[in-house]
């Protein structure tokens, strides 16, 4: 629905976890992957006010999960975790085509959640380690 209340627009077929950007001018999402299977890293973005795709932006490096992909403060880029050697730090794609950056530069520790202030002047994240334990049981009767 418009940001008015008046017109509805129906989101394409082929999107998944569509969201709005703070602007409320476009609307991202996961674009159905044919040879990449059914969700890729491929994020459409479309104007809100007919749907109409206007890109098609690839996350790079990274495998792509909905909720962990935000909008940034300002409607100029999509924020996405990545995740090396156990290490997360948040990037920006920025939809204007230019190179992502780092908008964190942690050097331990996971990310697990995170989200913007309205204002765009905070960011508040969950963050920890993860851990495991192996047991081995033999001779179980």
């Amino acid at each position: 629905m418009s940001a008015d209340g008046r017109q509805h627009v129906l989101l394409k077929d082929g999107v998944a976890g569509a969201g709005p950007s703070p602007d409320g001018a476009r609307f991202a999402g996961l674009v159905r992957g044919d040879a990449e299977g059914p969700l890729s890293s491929r994020i459409g973005v479309f104007r809100a006010s007919d749907a109409a795709l206007e890109q098609t932006l690839t996350l790079p490096l990274a495998p792509f999960i909905g909720a962990l992909a935000r909008w940034s403060p300002d409607s100029r880029a999509i924020t996405y975790l990545r995740t090396v050697n156990g290490v997360s730090n948040i990037w920006a794609l920025p939809i204007d085509g230019a190179a992502t950056y780092p908008l964190t530069r942690f050097q331990e520790e996971q990310i697990f959640s995170y989200a913007f202030s309205q204002d765009g002047t905070r960011l508040a994240m969950s963050r920890g380690r993860t851990s495991g334990d192996i047991v081995l049981i033999r001779s179980v009767r």
